[in-house]
């Protein structure tokens, strides 16, 4: 865990973090002041949802229907960069291989 420098006691003491969505604090592990909002955590790439198509509506992660999200990806124009990456991801994981899905 990093040490945060908390502004109200001078502490250089490690912060503990708490969820106050959609906001994460971070607050001093001394005094208990806030000291600054943390960053979101990264979602998955998979859990992007579709917006088109025969899956319009499905979360990525819960396709498995290889041979469509190849279709995708070999087809569509203008595919997103996130959507193209989580349908090679998941491509990844339904095959089990290391290839990238192309």
């Amino acid at each position: 865990m990093d040490t945060l420098f908390c502004k109200k006691c001078n502490s250089e003491q490690e912060y503990y973090d708490t969820p106050n969505p959609p906001h994460v604090g971070a607050y001093c592990g001394f005094c208990d002041s806030w000291i600054k909002w943390l960053p979101q955590q990264v979602k998955h790439p998979t859990n992007v949802v579709l917006y088109f198509g025969k899956y319009k509506g499905t979360i990525i992660k819960d396709c498995t229907d290889t041979n469509y999200m190849q279709w995708i990806i070999n087809n569509v124009d203008d595919l997103k960069p996130n959507i193209e990456l989580a349908l090679l991801l998941r491509i990844k994981e339904l095959k089990g291989d290391s290839s990238d899905g192309r």
